[in-house]
């Protein structure tokens, strides 16, 4: 079992694209929501936090306290949110991929640098940019402000821009029973088809088809 360890600010839109794009590849996905935001718990129907299968992805909503031992046999991936969580730091460390996603909102940015006091040996980190807008506050303004080239080796950087399409696939996936993400920019496919191809050992025809398959909403 892969598990992808996903840090940072919202995320919740790229963690059912990813599930979508997986589960199109025959792998059996399981999202694991370990953080404090409840983001995802609020963008899905669910009565009480715990577990759930929504559209042939499993779900689940840690309880405050308790914790979901995940068989290998059970599942092929999971992707696991931690939010800005201190305290599972080390859980986000020992995943198999390590992926930071934020925005450039300051309260985040600091979130961020707070996170790096505790990295050590410089483990290896996918960096994803958020909803980025033409401003003097760039992505070469936030990488000299975090450096993150001194905790991490960094495997690839994803620039995500703003735009309002993303936007509202992101805004429907969270209302909408079907989740579909025909028209995003091509900076979040090639993101995906990128890590997917990197870690799952797909040729990019196969993740290309399954991308198609999985925007659609099938």
């Amino acid at each position: 079992m892969i598990k992808l360890g996903f840090w940072g600010s919202y995320k919740t839109d790229i963690l059912h694209y990813f599930s979508r794009i997986l589960n199109a590849l025959d792998k059996r996905v399981i999202i694991y929501d370990d953080s404090n935001d409840e983001y995802l718990y609020h963008s899905i129907p669910m009565v009480d936090r715990g577990f759930i299968t929504y559209r042939d992805v499993d779900i689940y909503i840690n309880r405050e306290g308790s914790s979901l031992e995940i068989s290998n046999e059970e599942y092929d991936v999971t992707l696991m949110d931690f939010g800005f969580d201190q305290s599972k730091m080390h859980q986000f460390l020992d995943c198999d991929i390590k992926l930071l996603v934020t925005d450039f909102q300051r309260h985040n940015i600091l979130r961020v640098k707070d996170m790096m006091v505790e990295i050590n040996d410089k483990p290896d980190l996918i960096r994803i940019y958020r909803d980025i807008v033409d401003s003097k506050i760039n992505t070469r303004y936030i990488d000299n402000l975090l450096k993150l080239e001194d905790s991490f080796n960094l495997l690839a950087e994803y620039n995500l821009y703003f735009d309002e399409v993303a936007y509202k696939s992101q805004i429907e996936c969270q209302y909408n029973d079907i989740i579909s993400f025909k028209k995003l920019p091509k900076e979040y496919k090639i993101m995906f088809k990128e890590i997917i191809r990197e870690f799952f050992s797909s040729d990019d025809k196969t993740v290309i088809k399954a991308i198609k398959t999985a925007e659609g909403g099938r």
